[in-house]
């Protein structure tokens, strides 16, 4: 029987894989229509009516059921910085592409460091 996380199963690596990045990008564009929905929202009434809130709800679900499900397949120590990193990292150059978002240079080095830590995890496995 093989090791979890450890792709020794045929095509369990890809489908890791597969988990980690759809719960990275969910929760990251969860993030991002959060903030597009609150932009011009006043109220709670406003709040509630709010379909980029909705949509964000639905789509940060998407994200925590896949994170359960990589969190089943992989190793913890993987799975929850990889996905750490792909969901606080995809909002920022989001907003900056489609919000007009000004993203200082410190900011643009910590997404790099992020995606530095994301690669050396991926090449550790």
């Amino acid at each position: 029987m093989a090791a979890r996380g450890s792709g020794n199963n045929g095509n369990g690596i890809g489908v890791l894989v597969l988990e980690i990045s759809a719960s990275g990008a969910l929760l990251g564009l969860s993030g991002f229509m959060l903030k597009a929905g609150l932009l011009n929202v006043s109220g709670i009434l406003g709040f509630l009516l709010n379909i980029n809130v909705w949509l964000a709800g639905i789509l940060g679900l998407g994200g925590f059921l896949f994170m359960q499900k990589a969190l089943h397949h992989g190793h913890v120590s993987v799975v929850t910085p990889v996905i750490g990193g792909i969901s606080i990292a995809l909002p920022v150059v989001m907003a900056f592409l489609f919000l007009g978002e000004t993203v200082s240079a410190m900011k643009w080095l910590g997404i790099a460091l992020i995606v530095g830590g994301v690669i050396g995890l991926g090449k550790q496995e």
